[in-house]
């Protein structure tokens, strides 16, 4: 109900189920007084304004427009400064005085931000380069090597070319699931299913070369149209090993070609390797990622009730390819400690990712 009485834009679907959502909310919460009564010494009275605010929310959405607009979220901290500047007059005529020693306070404010902002900036810069994320110099001479960019994502952070040879051995170490065992011949498979024939050598099964190279990239930006206020909104993703001293691997959203087996043709994944390779002049931008997609069985009580989305990986994983460009935004997915292997996703993160699941399920 919440997130639906916070949204910036409104529907007559969002309408529809917003009240549908205080119906069920107006009903827990009579069985939740009831039950207070019952054991409390002294029985509440539960007639107060706050509870009964919400009955009548989405009728003043209509009326009145969204909340935004008549919130009292910003209380009245906001008075301070104008409060204390008050009795910096001489408390006559006391308009023109509070507004200039406001746009004052307001002018130092904007180049205190900027000077923070580009401080922050070098910061930033000097930590990527102290973590081996900035891109070489060799990398940054050759555009099309160092970024890629379109309309719907951006592409960055190239690393200095390795082969897939060094890449297998670098991981040679790594604990179970070994993502990158057999790097290049898994590579190989899923080009040779997806890419027309006219595209491989010789309209073949495609082979690499151990010494074939290839680029990582360690940051993603993904654009995508909110389905909330339809505007543009950014992700930022990152894919590195060691970001700000410590490895960290988003997740997100991504559109396979066809819907799998019942399920809506959306799945959650976990970034593990972005890169760019080559087959005959032609350059893709592929991505090696964890699915979370292995069927979980009946959903728990316990799920239901509490509104959870329980995502589990597969019991053997290899992890699977995408284009880069399937990738339809980024989610908050945290692991669920109950169960090895059992992650949940955060739906409540923002009203576009709440509004997409009940949309389109994913």
């Amino acid at each position: 109900m919440r997130i639906y009485a916070g949204m910036q834009v409104h529907t007559n679907d969002t309408i529809t189920a917003g009240r549908q959502a205080v119906e069920v909310f107006s009903v827990l919460m009579k069985e939740y007084a009831n039950e207070y009564n019952k054991e409390a010494e002294l029985p509440k009275n539960w007639n107060f304004p706050k509870n009964h605010f919400y009955v009548h929310l989405f009728d003043d959405i209509v009326a009145k427009g969204v909340t935004r607009n008549y919130s009292t979220k910003p209380s009245e901290q906001m008075h301070r400064g104008i409060r204390k500047t008050y009795f910096t007059t001489n408390f006559k005529d006391i308009a023109p005085q509070i507004l200039g020693k406001v746009h004052c306070v307001l002018v130092a404010e904007y180049i205190w931000q900027d000077i923070k902002e580009y401080d922050e900036e070098l910061a930033a810069a000097a930590v990527e380069l102290a973590d081996g994320n900035a891109t070489s110099e060799n990398d940054q001479g050759s555009g099309d090597q160092a970024s890629y960019h379109t309309g719907h994502l951006s592409l960055t952070v190239a690393q200095p070319s390795l082969s897939f040879k060094d890449l297998e051995t670098k991981h040679i170490n790594d604990l179970e699931p070994k993502f990158f065992h057999n790097f290049h011949i898994c590579l190989a498979h899923f080009l040779s299913q997806v890419l027309p024939i006219q595209d491989l050598p010789n309209a073949r099964y495609l082979r690499l070369s151990p010494n074939d190279k290839i680029v990582e990239f360690r940051y993603l930006k993904v654009n995508y149209e909110s389905c909330v206020t339809w505007t543009t909104v950014t992700d930022h993703l990152r894919c590195n090993p060691k970001f700000h001293g410590r490895p960290r691997y988003d997740h997100m959203i991504v559109k396979t070609e066809e819907p799998l087996g019942v399920f809506t043709p959306f799945l959650i994944g976990k970034l593990l390797f972005m890169f760019r390779c080559s087959i005959q002049d032609k350059v893709y931008y592929l991505a090696l990622i964890d699915p979370l997609d292995a069927l979980i069985g009946p959903h728990r009580i316990t799920d239901i009730e509490l509104g959870l989305i329980r995502l589990h990986t597969k019991p053997h994983r290899t992890g699977e390819f995408i284009f880069i460009d399937s990738i339809v935004r980024g989610c908050m997915v945290i692991e669920a400690f109950d169960t090895p292997g059992d992650y949940l996703v955060v739906d409540t993160v923002d009203d576009d990712m709440f509004l997409r699941y009940k949309q389109e399920g994913l």
